[in-house]
């Protein structure tokens, strides 16, 4: 049914919202192997990895890998900061334990102030 067809929506409103039947009697899986390992591909790569290689292309041979290596050497140091911030004020030894992002990001506001 799309939307326009001059349905009222009665037909709709017939099923009732809470069933007694548990919800997982009404799916029919149908899908194989195959089809679950393409949908975990797709989702992993994602669009933002296959546009990577048109990107690098569009900036050249030299800027391209040149911009690899830039942020490869930014996710490096990011991934360093992060490390250094689980434990707070002293990386080493704490005494105070960030188990998120967010406790870090406060906690070394509150130290700054």
């Amino acid at each position: 049914m799309a939307l326009g067809d001059g349905d009222d929506g009665a037909a709709a409103a017939a099923v009732p919202l809470i069933s007694d039947r548990p919800k997982h009697a009404a799916i029919v899986r149908s899908g194989t192997e195959w089809t679950a390992a393409a949908h975990v591909i797709t989702a992993v790569i994602g669009s933002g990895v296959l546009s990577l290689a048109w990107s690098v292309a569009q900036l050249g041979w030299l800027a391209g890998p040149g911009m690899m290596l830039v942020f490869a050497a930014v996710t490096a140091l990011q991934s360093a900061l992060f490390a250094d911030c689980y434990r707070s004020p002293d990386p080493e030894v704490g005494p105070h334990r960030n188990r998120t992002y967010a406790n870090a990001v406060e906690r070394n506001l509150v130290f700054l102030a």
